[in-house]
């Protein structure tokens, strides 16, 4: 059996999506995120960057310590530090998380997301009528990464 030789002259695309946790990130907390590479990558690792004082860990590289981390797994975990604090202005402040695909050549451009301490908001609801002799029964949405609403 002859066995081909792929030679890859580019780096790869940029990844497709990181999907994880991006509001209400609590620092001391760990949040799991997954990536999707684009369809034809000739990506064989990722660069992980997050932000100062985190810990980015995989399935392959569960000691690490440090708040970058080369994998070759699809999906990590990000240990926010405990005085972990971001706002949703750009610019002001804002943390981010970075994921760019690697080969032999090089690395792509980042793929960023913007972390913010806050809760996005539930929108509101309203009922059709209001009387004060019933209840009214207001429901919404789960928001990923709630434990509790207070209403």
């Amino acid at each position: 059996m002859i066995k081909l030789l792929k030679l890859t002259t580019s780096v790869p695309a940029v990844v497709a999506t990181v999907a994880g946790q991006i509001a209400g990130v609590c620092g001391g907390s760990s949040y799991n995120y997954t990536i999707t590479p684009t369809l034809a990558t000739t990506a064989t690792s990722y660069d992980i960057t997050a932000p100062a004082g985190s810990v980015v860990t995989s399935a392959s590289n569960p000691g690490n310590l440090l708040e970058t981390l080369n994998t070759t797994d699809l999906t990590f975990t990000v240990t926010y530090p405990a005085v972990f604090a971001s706002t949703p202005v750009v610019g002001v402040g804002v943390k981010t998380l970075a994921v760019a695909a690697r080969n032999g050549v090089g690395a792509s451009a980042n793929k960023t997301l913007a972390l913010s301490t806050l809760m996005p908001a539930l929108g509101v609801a309203t009922p059709t009528s209001y009387t004060r002799a019933i209840p009214v029964q207001v429901t919404i949405a789960p928001l990923a990464g709630a434990v509790s609403y207070n209403w």
